[in-house]
């Protein structure tokens, strides 16, 4: 009874007179049993019967359609102002940092010491590491582009506007393929003939008609003209023609020009030359190109392979036909209207007219009396010449010519500017010419902080022609440090020997190891000029050779003790401004004069020096025989005794290699 009664919510007493008045059941008490249907009828009597169920609404007219209810929106969070931007650029030092940090150079260099970098005061850090500090401390990076001066901002250049214009086109390929005789062929000129050996000396720019269709060539002599312009960013070739010899087939050179062609992602068009040769093996050739990942057309690839004589011309109009259709394709167009804009092809020093270059005009109409500049090179076009000696005023885009008025020489692949005045082009290369102080700077405080003991470290800049002989060589040189020596690499590149490598090289002290690639004359001239070494190596192997023989010169070498003689002392004999002088017999081998020596007695050594005097009688002897009498002085050792043995030796230099260096 009594849970019952907490079950309908009231007392035990209460319930007891309910069910006595509505039911009729007397005689219970709140510690009274009831039965089930006794319970049943209770609660029957207090709940009452149980609602039916709701049935669903099957009207299909009469459905109501109600929107959720929205859940509550979280309150807003005021919005944090933005971070305060700090400026730096690739010469921002330590120090600069530190004072747009508002913070004491020492407390950063001890943060950045904490992440493992170990640094000075004047030492230049790289955006990134700059960046995350920046972060650190609640403030945003903004990187800055040193090198966007006054020519970058003021380009004009607008492309809504632009024409069609001509084609370059880069004719690669390896040394004596024939790619002179080529362009000779298409020009209908002798060119080849007036190259040394038949080999071309210096880098052509020639214009061409095919029909109404004008093309320009550019013939280099290696690769250096192309890959300076890769590396600066100024790439203007839009098609390179591969000439590989039908009998020949694909050489070292031809790889590497396969290389450059690829980073510098430029299509490739095969010409396979000398094709009336007997030895001529046109599928020989499909098959080498296959192997470099350059499947031919007909072979269900992408490379188009055209052969040809360029001897008899067979196959000529068939290659210039496929450039032209490539480049057509490719949609290529300039801006005439802008300011004239080109990149240094060739630059020289002439006698009479100073300083001229072979410039390929990009954009605009280069026209004479514009002011302009070209790297850290300015000044005034005073003359136009075209490829075949006329002179004109004015040259359309697309067009390779001959410029004269620089007021020093640029360097090949440097993009050429026109400006609005020649005030400006003072600015510009003042400016210029800071930030290369500031790079120069940089790097002799790099000299300090580029670590460990210079005695026992090579320092090596590494510059490749391509990235997987760049990696190689450097997985190479890894293995060749040990605990004595170490080999470090200052820097290492793609590309050829620069002025920026030179100056690096001057300043930590590094040897330039050149693989597959070289500077220019002016480069090494300044190389010569400070004692820079470049060592330059086709094979690999010749290289880790030489850089191995450079870190055992290095090892401290090892001396092993060779005996000469023995002598027994069988008197003393003090003589005065001489000293003790012991009277010997020299029982085994010969004592030399100044050897190194040791004195025993009762088979323990009391003394290690040398043979400070060495006498025969009253006279200097060079050497003592065995048998004979002498006269021995040791060098600060006064204390000798009849019975002593003195043993000579002498050191012997053996020479070490990294393998047996104490790891």
């Amino acid at each position: 009874m009594h849970i019952l009664s907490q079950e309908l919510g009231t007392t035990s007493k209460a319930l007891i007179d309910e069910i006595k008045k509505r039911l009729g059941i007397e005689g219970k008490k709140a510690n009274s049993g009831l039965s089930a249907e006794e319970v049943q009828k209770i609660k029957a009597a207090f709940l009452g019967p149980k609602p039916p169920p709701v049935q669903p609404d099957k009207t299909p007219d009469t459905k109501v359609l109600v929107p959720p209810v929205p859940p509550p929106l979280p309150p807003v969070k005021p919005v944090p102002p933005p971070a305060p931007k700090i400026k730096i650029d690739i010469t921002t030092t330590v120090g600069s940092l530190a004072e747009k940090l508002n913070m004491s150079a020492v407390a950063l260099i001890k943060k950045l010491i904490k992440q493992g970098i170990i640094t000075t005061i004047n030492q230049r850090l790289d955006t990134e590491t700059a960046s995350l500090i920046i972060q650190e401390e609640g403030f945003e990076p903004e990187i800055v582009d040193i090198y966007k001066d006054e020519v970058q901002k003021s380009d004009d250049r607008d492309m809504s506007r632009a024409v069609t214009r001509p084609p370059v086109i880069t004719v690669m390929g390896h040394v004596d393929h024939g790619k002179t005789s080529l362009l000779d062929y298409i020009r209908k000129s002798h060119v080849a003939q007036k190259e040394f050996g038949n080999i071309t000396q210096h880098i052509g720019a020639y214009q061409i008609k095919h029909g109404d269709y004008t093309m320009t060539f550019l013939d280099t002599p290696g690769h250096e003209a192309f890959t300076a312009m890769r590396m600066r960013g100024t790439q203007v070739t839009d098609v390179v023609v591969l000439v590989v010899a039908a009998d020949d087939g694909i050489m070292p050179q031809t790889r590497e020009a396969i290389s450059h062609a690829k980073l510098g992602g430029v299509p490739i068009i095969v010409a396979v030359n000398k094709i009336d040769l007997p030895a001529a093996n046109i599928e020989n050739v499909k098959q080498q190109l296959a192997n470099e990942n350059l499947l031919p057309e007909d072979w269900g690839g992408k490379t188009i392979v055209v052969p040809i004589s360029a001897k008899t011309g067979e196959g000529v109009k068939d290659l210039l036909d496929m450039v032209q259709l490539q480049t057509e394709m490719m949609d290529l167009k300039a801006d005439r209207l802008c300011r004239a804009r080109g990149v240094v092809l060739e630059a020289s020093l002439d006698t009479r007219r100073g300083p001229v270059a072979t410039v390929l005009i990009t954009d605009g109409i280069l026209k004479i009396g514009e002011s302009f500049i070209c790297g850290f090179a300015g000044g005034k076009v005073r003359a136009i010449h075209l490829e075949s000696g006329g002179n004109v005023r004015d040259v359309f885009p697309g067009t390779p010519v001959e410029v004269m008025g620089f007021a020093t020489l640029p360097e090949v692949g440097d993009e050429f500017s026109v400006i609005s005045n020649a005030g400006l082009s003072r600015d510009i290369l003042s400016s210029r010419k800071r930030v290369q102080d500031d790079m120069k700077f940089s790097a002799q405080a790099l000299s300090g902080s580029i670590g460990g003991d210079d005695s026992k470290t090579v320092k090596v800049i590494l510059k490749s022609d391509v990235q997987g002989s760049l990696e190689a060589i450097r997985d190479s040189l890894s293995k060749l440090d040990s605990s004595e020596v170490r080999l470090q690499i200052v820097h290492a590149a793609c590309g050829g020997i620069n002025q920026s490598d030179i100056l690096l090289a001057q300043a930590s002290g590094s040897i330039i190891i050149a693989f597959n690639v070289k500077g220019t004359d002016k480069v090494e001239s300044e190389a010569q000029e400070k004692c820079v070494e470049i060592r330059s190596y086709t094979v690999i192997y010749k290289l880790l050779e030489d850089l191995k023989k450079a870190l055992e010169g290095k090892l401290a070498p090892i001396y092993n003790e060779a005996p000469i003689g023995r002598a027994e002392v069988l008197k003393i004999y003090n003589i005065s401004r001489i000293g003790t002088v012991a009277g010997c017999i020299v029982t085994k081998g010969k004592l030399k004069q100044k050897a190194r020596a040791r004195l025993v007695r009762d088979d323990k050594i009391i003394y290690t020096g040398s043979l400070l005097s060495l006498r025969r009688f009253k006279d200097e002897a060079s050497e003592v025989m065995e048998g004979m009498e002498c006269g021995i002085t040791l060098d600060k050792y006064n204390d000798l005794k009849p019975g002593d043995v003195i043993e000579a030796y002498e050191l012997e230099k053996i020479a070490r290699v990294l393998g047996d260096a104490k790891e």
